[in-house]
């Protein structure tokens, strides 16, 4: 997904010295299952505080409940929590335990989420997680991971896609090739990929407001793709969250719209469907265009701004549009076209860089050529 959360304000406070839930000190000589007890107390009452935090918009008070340690769930939980913090709406998310395993200095149990989504939607999440105890105390530490790595890739799975993860790192090396060969530029940075077994716990370690989506990306962050249990992971999937990774890292500034993001991405997604699906797939904006209903680009430029009920029009019409500039000019004025609106030239700069044509100009020539399809 493109640029959509801009990391806030730093809480340095709270990230620099949380404050750990400690158990209940048991009695001098309380038996070891006195003491299990009261551990099992101390990491349901965190989750509680958790809720409460979430339920008060407090991203500060959250963050403190949290082992961000690792650099990557840092960013991401950080991002998480400033997401439903600035938000008015309330996402009235419940939070509760199941399966409760104490061992050592870790726990783990599944944590089973409900919440309000952006589209109205209330889903429900069960996910497998880990708790840390640190100075005395524990803290929540994100989802408890299975993970293998090979020459630079990391791939974590939910349990029980256990079987995923060599699939993900034998497809790895062609799907990254083919994105580098659609976008023109190669990204050589660490690869991270999160898999999830459904979208709701995808949904709920990524933002509160987002409704069912198969995958996410952003700056920094791992690639998170739904694979379902006993199912192939897609590499359609794989390879759009790989291009919205290499346009981060290759035009940072957030300057691509939305729709340019989103339209690119399924660009190098295509080159992983059928004939037939891509077909249909262009077919949906060639009906909008003779129905009149193509969405003006303003208003799907800003993932932020944008209404839910706009997000069916965003992926295919951007789609179509990169689809028109790579078959009427060819992929390296198409490439030419997305370098210069990424380094912030502007759609109009951008067009004329690589058509001759201002913005207008070309947005009426695509329409032409929705307009001539069969």
């Amino acid at each position: 997904m493109p640029s959509r959360l801009r990391l806030a304000a730093v809480l340095l406070a709270a990230l620099a010295a949380p404050a750990t839930l400690a158990a209940t000190p048991a009695a001098p000589g309380a038996t070891p299952l006195l003491q299990a007890i009261s551990e099992r107390a101390a990491v349901e009452a965190l989750v509680g505080r958790m809720q409460a935090a979430v339920a008060a918009r407090d991203a500060a008070a959250y963050l403190a409940l949290a082992d961000l340690s690792d650099p990557v769930f840092r960013l991401e939980h950080t991002r998480w929590a400033e997401g439903w913090a600035r938000e008015t709406v309330q996402r009235d998310a419940r939070l509760a335990l199941s399966g409760l395993r104490l061992e050592g200095e870790q726990a783990s149990a599944t944590l089973e989420a409900s919440w309000t989504d952006g589209s109205g939607s209330r889903p429900t999440a069960r996910l497998p997680v880990v708790f840390r105890r640190t100075g005395g105390g524990w803290l929540f530490a994100g989802e408890r991971w299975v993970s293998v790595e090979r020459d630079g890739v990391v791939v974590r799975v939910a349990p029980g896609l256990e079987g995923a993860a060599p699939q993900l790192l034998e497809a790895l090396p062609a799907v990254k090739a083919g994105v580098a060969g659609t976008l023109g530029f190669d990204a050589p940075g660490r690869i991270e990929v999160k898999a999830y077994a459904d979208s709701a716990s995808l949904g709920f370690m990524t933002l509160l407001s987002l409704p069912a989506v198969s995958g996410w990306n952003e700056p920094g962050e791992a690639i998170k793709m739904v694979v379902r249990p006993g199912a192939v992971p897609s590499n359609s999937t794989l390879a759009h969250e790989l291009a919205h990774s290499f346009l981060f890292q290759q035009y940072p500034g957030d300057h691509l719209p939305w729709w340019v993001h989103e339209g690119v991405a399924q660009l190098a997604a295509s080159r992983h469907w059928s004939d037939s699906y891509a077909r249909d797939y262009l077919r949906r904006t060639v009906d909008r265009a003779r129905a009149g209903e193509l969405v003006p680009w303003e208003r799907i430029a800003d993932f932020t701004t944008t209404p839910v009920s706009l997000w069916t029009h965003v992926y295919p019409q951007g789609y179509a549009f990169f689809r028109f500039l790579e078959e009427a000019y060819g992929p390296a004025k198409r490439a030419a076209w997305t370098a210069a609106a990424g380094r912030g030239e502007g759609l109009d700069t951008a067009s004329r860089v690589a058509t001759g044509l201002s913005f207008p100009e070309l947005d009426a020539a695509f329409r032409g050529w929705l307009a001539a399809l069969p």
